[in-house]
């Protein structure tokens, strides 16, 4: 009786075990073959495999996730990203990953408002700040507090303890001199940049001053031209051809002798005033 007890026990535990086994496996599949489905689960943190994976620098598990689907954006509970568990704890080789598959590296948190660049400098890991800079992430990014990953780093290590700055100093203090440099190299673009428009626009301005005097002389000389012609037929025209409208009334009953002289007056006047008008154009365009 007691041999066929303890049979029937241990068949029950195979049972019981096997059907574990079936269980395990059937999740085992569903994380490794069907991550579409799996990944968006998570964990009580709303961490999908992928964002474990990125935190621990598992560079082989990371790659098989996104070749299979994983989404490189998601989000856990407090808004962070893979990208973001990665920054924070320094996983150089995967945030290039990551990266390289889309990843957002201005992508912010719920909780704190911060970027991956955040994360990354506040933690000291000056090879990852480097890639993410290198990668287009905003170094004037502003967290919650109203600070930038500069800002944010330097009030982090004034806060350190003893212990904290033995160990974390020297990276951070690194962090905050390569975001110095990008912030100095961002600043000389810029100011590069205002100075070339600055030069471009006093050379227009300068193309358009000389111009306009062209056209000017140009429009003088025919003028002028018209009224030697006015002086040479009588004095009385000469003297009243000085003023605009007697001028052309002069050259109309005169038109054969004063045809050239106009024409040079025409030019020079249309001169000034395509010059003026393309020179408004520009200064309201900017």
């Amino acid at each position: 009786m007691q041999y066929n007890r303890m049979k029937a026990r241990t068949k029950k535990a195979i049972c019981v075990v096997g059907v574990l086994v079936i269980v395990v496996g059937m999740v085992n599949l569903l994380v490794y073959k069907y991550p579409s489905i799996t990944f968006r689960l998570g964990d009580s943190s709303g961490r999908t495999q992928l964002h474990w994976a990125a935190w621990d620098g598992r560079t082989s598990s990371v790659k098989k996730l996104l070749a299979k689907g994983a989404d490189v954006n998601a989000r856990a509970k407090n808004g962070s990203t893979p990208l973001h568990d990665a920054a924070l704890h320094g996983r150089t080789e995967t945030v290039k990953i990551l990266i390289a598959n889309g990843a957002d590296v201005n992508a912010t948190d719920y909780d704190n408002k911060a970027t991956p660049l955040h994360d990354a400098a506040s933690a000291g890991h000056p090879e990852t700040v480097k890639v993410l800079l290198a990668a287009g992430a905003d170094a004037a990014a502003r967290n919650r507090n109203g600070s930038t990953p500069l800002d944010w780093t330097e009030k982090l290590l004034e806060r350190q303890s003893y212990v904290e700055s033995l160990l974390y100093e020297k990276r951070t203090k690194a962090c905050i001199q390569i975001l110095r440099e990008h912030s100095r190299g961002s600043s000389q673009s810029a100011s590069s940049i205002g100075s070339t428009l600055a030069t471009r626009r006093r050379y227009r301005d300068r193309v358009t001053t000389w111009v306009l005097l062209a056209g000017m002389v140009v429009s003088f000389v025919g003028y002028i031209w018209v009224d030697v012609i006015a002086f040479r037929k009588d004095v009385a025209w000469g003297i009243a051809c000085l003023f605009a409208p007697i001028n052309l009334i002069f050259v109309v009953e005169n038109w054969h002798e004063c045809r050239t002289a106009f024409l040079i007056c025409i030019v020079g006047s249309s001169i000034c005033i395509v010059t003026c008008v393309l020179g408004l154009a520009l200064i309201i365009g900017g």
